[in-house]
């Protein structure tokens, strides 16, 4: 059983009701009467971790974790930005803030409360609320009439040619996953930047009608362009050691501020969690129960190529596919 911070709080017997360990930690994660010093039922503790019981630290992937001072025992594999002066600290964990955040990746904060203050929060919280109006007239007007016309141009064969080079170019080593996961980050330290599939993020799909906008068919099912793009960032989850949760977490947070609608939303969640998992089949399954149901499959095969980046200017990349334009 886990705290909301991800760290294992009880072990439970298969019954469901039998405790069989307890454990408790201080904010940084030293265990409220000591650290193990042997293996104890379950190596995953702290923020849901895996702890070293002869280091006595944690392994966080990049880096090994000491939770006695609070400092990883390297330095960080990522130079930091200048506007964030806590993420110029080469050994600093969570930016000084356990309670707040936590270092998954053993290169980037990935905050659990955001603090933000002064204007910025302000226009937050009106984006926010624009955004939140928009979908509620977008979903009531949609949940009338419903979408209709033509899907965007037919994608099967060249997206399950891109999930194949995909799985083939997956990090082969630790080493190789640690330092082109720990170059997929933003400017405050979240794993965005460099990933998305550029033709299906510009929506360049095209052959779509009515109200299928952005859409493209996908083994004879509609969707939003955007929302397929979200299967490479489950992909790239899996390789890294995300985590399904966190990496459904990242969507929620950018596409509730972004207003997206409810359906495009839904879409994206179950593309994240298909590529995940490594779901290639788009005919049945749960994908398909979040298809736009009133707009008709497309046969044209698109003429885009489906492999290029939207981040054109960004290098270097965090996946070296040599066969992106």
């Amino acid at each position: 059983m886990n705290d909301g911070h991800g760290s294992t709080r009880q072990l439970v017997q298969s019954d469901g009701t039998t405790i069989t360990d307890s454990f408790s930690y201080d904010a940084y994660g030293v265990m409220l009467g000591g650290n193990p010093t042997s293996s104890p039922a379950t190596s995953l503790l702290y923020a849901g971790e895996q702890f070293d019981v002869d280091a006595q630290m944690y392994y966080l992937r990049a880096r090994y974790y000491n939770p006695s001072n609070g400092l990883f025992n390297r330095v960080d594999p990522f130079s930091g930005n200048n506007v964030d002066p806590q993420s110029l600290h080469k050994y600093l964990y969570a930016h000084g803030n356990p309670v707040n955040g936590i270092d998954p990746s053993g290169g980037s904060l990935l905050g659990i409360a955001v603090h933000i203050t002064g204007l910025f929060v302000v226009g937050l919280i009106i984006t926010y609320a624009i955004g939140r109006i928009a979908v509620g007239l977008h979903d009531i007007f949609y949940t009338i009439r419903g979408r209709c016309g033509t899907c965007g141009e037919n994608i099967s064969e060249k997206f399950r040619n891109l999930i194949v080079r995909i799985n083939e170019d997956a990090p082969s080593t630790e080493e190789e996953r640690s330092e082109r996961c720990g170059r997929i980050k933003n400017i405050v330290g979240g794993w965005v930047v460099g990933w998305d599939i550029g033709d299906l993020f510009e929506k360049r799909v095209k052959g779509w009608t009515g109200s299928c906008r952005h859409t493209a068919t996908l083994d004879d099912n509609c969707y939003s362009q955007g929302a397929i793009n979200y299967y490479l960032w489950g992909r790239i989850a899996r390789f890294c050691d995300f985590g399904l949760a966190r990496a459904k977490s990242y969507v929620t947070i950018w596409k509730m501020f972004r207003g997206a609608e409810l359906d495009v939303y839904e879409q994206t969640i179950a593309f994240t969690k298909a590529g995940y998992y490594g779901t290639t089949d788009f005919s049945s399954g749960e994908v398909t129960r979040f298809s736009f149901k009133n707009c008709e499959a497309n046969n044209n095969p698109t003429s885009e190529s489906l492999w290029r980046f939207h981040w054109g200017d960004v290098s270097p990349w965090p996946w070296d596919w040599d066969w992106f334009d």
